[in-house]
C-alpha cells in the first residue's frame, strides 16, 4: 500500500504531466498546417495550383506579421482563394490589403462569409479594398480562366444565394467548374450531374475537436466538417479554416489549415 506522501506526489506528478500535456496538445493544435492534395484533370495542359484559405477573422488571427502570406507565397500558388469570414469586424475593410503582397501567377478571388454580413462590413468599400489587393471578390460572380469556369457564391446563412443562379451560368465548354462557397451545405442544393469542384471553410473543423471529435459546428455546415466529400460528380473539399470563432480564441484538435490543391494532366 502507498504511503500518504508517495501518493500525493504520484498524484501531483500525473496531475502535472497531464497540463503539460494538454498544454502542448492545445499549442500544436494552433499551429497552421499545409494541406496538400491532387485532382487528375485531363483537361489541364500543365499543372494548376490553387491554394486556399478560409476563416481569417481578422483581426483576431495574429497575421499582421506577415507570416500567413508568406506561407501563401511558399506554395506558389496559379490560383489564390479567400473562402469567407476573412474579417469579422466593422471598419477593418482596409486589412485585406495585406494580401496584395500575395504573388499569384493567374488570379486571386475572394467570397464573403456570414461574419462579413453579422459584421454589418461596408461591402463596397470591401470590394474595393479587395481590388487594390489585386483580388476579385466574387458575389454570385463567375468568370472564365483557362480550362476553368469559376463561381464565387454569396453566404448561404446571411448573403443571397439561389442555386439555380449557378445550374443557369453559362459554363461554354468548361470542363470544370470551381465553386468557390462560405458555406459547404451548398453541395446539398446542387445538381450533381455537373462536374463540380467546391472549395468552402465556415466550420473550422468543429475548432473544437478533441481527438478528431467535432463537437458542434455552425449553421451553414450541413453534415460535412472537413475534408473530402463525394456526391456524383461534385468533390468538395471544407477546410478548417485559419482563425477561430469570435469569442472563442482556442482550437483544439483541430489544425489551422493553408489548402493546397494541384490539379494536373494524366501525363504529368
Amino acid at each position: 500500500m502507498l504511503k500518504r506522501r508517495t501518493f500525493i506526489k504520484f498524484i501531483s506528478s500525473f496531475a502535472g504531466g497531464a497540463l503539460l500535456g494538454g498544454i502542448a496538445y492545445g499549442y500544436q493544435s494552433n499551429r497552421i498546417e499545409i494541406h496538400r492534395e491532387k485532382i487528375i484533370c485531363p483537361a489541364i495542359a500543365h499543372r494548376l495550383r490553387i491554394v486556399a484559405v478560409s476563416d481569417i477573422h481578422a483581426p483576431q488571427f495574429p497575421g499582421s506579421d506577415g507570416t500567413l502570406v508568406d506561407l501563401i507565397n511558399s506554395q506558389k500558388p496559379d490560383i489564390c482563394i479567400f473562402a469567407g469570414d476573412i474579417i469579422d469586424q466593422a471598419n477593418n475593410e482596409t486589412l485585406v490589403r495585406e494580401f496584395h503582397a500575395i504573388q499569384s501567377s493567374l488570379t486571386k478571388i475572394a467570397v464573403l462569409g456570414n461574419w462579413e454580413y453579422l459584421s454589418k462590413l461596408n461591402l463596397q468599400k470591401l470590394r474595393r479594398e479587395y481590388h487594390k489587393a489585386g483580388i476579385r471578390l466574387l458575389i454570385n460572380e463567375s468568370f472564365r480562366i483557362g480550362p476553368l469556369c469559376i463561381f464565387g457564391a454569396d453566404d448561404l446563412v446571411e448573403g443571397s444565394f439561389d442555386c439555380k443562379i449557378i445550374q443557369h451560368t453559362p459554363r461554354d465548354e468548361s470542363p470544370l467548374t470551381l465553386l468557390v462557397s462560405h458555406c459547404p451545405a451548398i453541395m446539398d442544393d446542387l445538381n450533381h450531374d455537373f462536374p463540380f469542384l467546391i472549395i468552402s471553410g465556415h466550420t473550422h473543423g468543429g475548432q473544437i475537436a478533441p481527438f478528431g471529435l467535432a463537437l458542434i459546428t455552425p449553421p451553414g455546415s450541413g453534415d460535412y466538417v472537413r475534408g473530402w466529400y463525394h456526391k456524383g460528380n461534385t468533390a468538395m473539399y471544407v477546410m478548417k479554416g485559419i482563425g477561430t470563432t469570435p469569442g472563442m480564441p482556442l482550437r483544439i484538435g483541430c489544425k489551422p489549415e493553408i489548402f493546397v490543391l494541384d490539379l494536373e494532366n494524366f501525363a504529368n
